[in-house]
C-alpha cells in the first residue's frame, strides 16, 4: 500500500511508513494525542496528511462499532490540526470469531448491517470529523486462488446502493486516483478532478474503468 501511494503521489511528496524508506513510522502530534500513523505524506520534511489503514481479519462483528469510532476519533485527532486524514478498510468476506485462547467457533461473514453506518457516513457530506478520503474493500480469499473483490455476492446480500458505493466513491481505485488531490486540497487553488470507478480491480484484475463526475 505504501508503494503505491508513493506512485500516485509522484515525486513532489514523500512517504513514511513501515516497508518503505526508513522502514518507520511517522508521529504526528494531532490536536488532542500524538499519534503514530500507518502512512504519513510529507512535503519537504513536513507532515501534511496521514492515511490509516485496517485490514480486519476476524472479530470483525464484536469490534466494528469500535473501528468505527476510532476512526472518527482520529480523523478529528488530526484534522483539528489541519492535516489531511484518509482511511483504508480491507475487510475478509468471511472471518473466524476467535476466543481469546485463539480458539475458532465459528466463521462470520460480513453484512449489510455492518457497512451501513460507512455508507451514512459518506452521505453526510457536513459532518466535520469524515475522513478526507475513505475506501472500503470486501476481499475473498478462495483456497489455490488470486484473492478477488467480493461486493456483488449474492450470499451477503448487499443492496444496491451499498455495492454502487463500493465500486464508485469507496473504491481502492477511487482512492489512488483522488490520493494527490486529496493531499492538494488543503490549498483551495489546487484544481480537483473527481472521479468515479466501475469496478476497482486486486492484483490480476483489470476489468475496471472510471470516468470524471
Amino acid at each position: 500500500m505504501p508503494v503505491f501511494v508513493s506512485t500516485a503521489l509522484g515525486s513532489e511528496y514523500s512517504i513514511k511508513s513501515l516497508g518503505i524508506g526508513d522502514d518507520k513510522e511517522e508521529k504526528i502530534a494531532g490536536q488532542y494525542y500524538a499519534k503514530r500513523v500507518d502512512i504519513a505524506v510529507l512535503s519537504g520534511n513536513k507532515p501534511i496528511a496521514a492515511i490509516g489503514l485496517k485490514f480486519v481479519t476476524s472479530n470483525y462483528k464484536q469490534n466494528n462499532v469500535n473501528y468505527f469510532e476510532n476512526m472518527l476519533g482520529e480523523t478529528a485527532n488530526l484534522r483539528r490540526k489541519n492535516y489531511r486524514y484518509a482511511q483504508v478498510i480491507i475487510i475478509r468476506k468471511e472471518m473466524p470469531y476467535k476466543l481469546k485462547s485463539g480458539k475458532t467457533t465459528k466463521i462470520e461473514r460480513i453484512s449489510e448491517k455492518n457497512l451501513l453506518k460507512y455508507v451514512r457516513l459518506v452521505k453526510d457530506k457536513n459532518y466535520p470529523h469524515r475522513p478526507d478520503l475513505m475506501s472500503i474493500a470486501i476481499v475473498d480469499f478462495p483456497t489455490n486462488r488470486m484473492p478477488r473483490l467480493a461486493e456483488e455476492d449474492s450470499d451477503l446480500g448487499l443492496s444496491l446502493e451499498t455495492i454502487g458505493m463500493l465500486q464508485n466513491e469507496l473504491s481502492l481505485v477511487n482512492f489512488f486516483i483522488n490520493s494527490l488531490s486529496f493531499v492538494n486540497s488543503k490549498n483551495d487553488n489546487t484544481p480537483k478532478t473527481k472521479w468515479g470507478c466501475l469496478h476497482a480491480p486486486l492484483v490480476g484484475q483489470s476489468n475496471f474503468r472510471c470516468r470524471r463526475v
